[in-house]
């Protein structure tokens, strides 16, 4: 999908990043293992792996965006890197405890810092939607 050039940036973002929430069944049970405090190492290198295997395919569609004139950024792939690993470790699991209203409000943070960080439109990573999938 990310070499898809029928495509435009901001729609492979949206491919991406619009379901990046974990859904409900099977994938909801690996996430609960995975937080339980005897699975901690298992899930810090499962969150390393997941940043830097997407990374380099974030990144090249924020190359594209460049050129588009959507994104206006310096360092595509270190500010992924960088986004990516903030946003993975703040808001996922129960590392710091926070209430749901909390989690809500930093994926709220999160859709205004990727914007900021990338040079994108106020409001263009909407599709993020992080006021769903926390009750």
């Amino acid at each position: 999908m990310a070499d898809d050039p029928s495509l435009s940036a901001m729609q492979k973002m949206q491919t991406l990043l619009g379901n990046s929430r974990i859904g409900g069944g099977h994938s909801l049970e690996v996430a609960e293992m995975l937080h339980l405090p005897e699975n901690r190492e298992l899930h810090e290198l499962t969150s390393v792996q997941t940043v830097l295997q997407l990374s380099p395919i974030l990144s090249k569609i924020v190359e594209q965006g460049i050129q588009e004139c959507v994104f206006d950024v310096d360092r595509p792939l270190e500010t992924i890197q960088f986004l990516f690993t903030g946003a993975q470790f703040l808001t996922d699991g129960d590392v710091f405890g926070f209430s749901s209203s909390e989690i809500r409000s930093r994926r709220l943070v999160t859709q205004t810092i990727i914007e900021k960080a990338l040079g994108a439109e106020p409001g263009s990573f909407g599709f993020m939607s992080p006021l769903q999938g926390v009750e």
